[in-house]
């Protein structure tokens, strides 16, 4: 789990009171990690602890996570916003890829910053300074490669 003081910092440095409810749906991403939990799944994981804490208020969380840089947001264009931890709250980490398998919807995490040479060459060329970048790659992961070679006969 991820140091439960600086999310606490963060919270109070952003002026939001560090709340039970926000530990516990900060409790359930750091549980998951990596996942790419919806608020309605961190809902479902609340409630099977017995906690009331309503979906509305996991929406707002997330909401004010998202902005004070604890989560990111995602979209995979399956219709369903995501969200993922920060690796670091000082806001000076780029987000890193997503791997999105067509055949069976995994969603993998590719970690390696492989835009570091095109961010510099836009800098170089455009005079423009990236901050952030988001990626979604989309193609078969092994298994559904694997599968699809087998039913097609394929080599």
């Amino acid at each position: 789990m991820k140091n439960n003081s600086s999310f606490k910092n963060k919270l109070e440095e952003s002026g939001h009171s560090f709340t039970s409810q926000r530990a516990e749906v900060y409790s359930i991403l750091c549980e998951n990690a990596p996942a790419h939990l919806t608020a309605e799944e961190i809902f479902i994981k609340l409630t099977q602890r017995h906690l009331k804490i309503g979906l509305s208020t996991v929406y707002r969380t997330l909401g004010i996570f998202t902005n004070i840089g604890i989560t990111d947001k995602v979209d995979f264009d399956d219709g369903m916003s995501r969200y993922e931890l920060v690796e670091n709250f000082d806001g000076k980490n780029h987000r890193h890829h997503h791997l999105i398998c067509l055949g069976c919807g995994r969603v993998e995490d590719a970690l390696d910053d492989l835009m570091e040479d095109l961010e510099n060459d836009v800098l170089e060329k455009f005079s423009f300074n990236i901050i952030d970048h988001s990626v979604k790659l989309y193609g078969y992961c092994a298994e559904c490669s694997m599968k699809n070679k087998i039913e097609t006969g394929s080599k």
